[in-house]
């Protein structure tokens, strides 16, 4: 029985996420985020330089 619900689960689960989308996720919530804080946030180096190279390679 457990094995019909994770076929039927696997069927209708959405396809895995590429580190693009998941860097654009990351930097969306960290810009929300930083508008509503009231103090500076750590500043996501390596998020920044990932998507820095993507830009640069445009």
């Amino acid at each position: 029985m457990d094995d019909d619900i994770a076929d039927i689960l696997a069927s209708v689960s959405a396809p895995p996420l590429t580190q693009r989308t998941l860097d654009l996720q990351a930097l969306t919530r960290a810009w929300v985020t930083e508008r509503t804080a009231p103090e500076l946030l750590p500043y996501p180096t390596e998020l920044v330089e990932r998507v820095m190279e993507r830009v640069g390679k445009q």
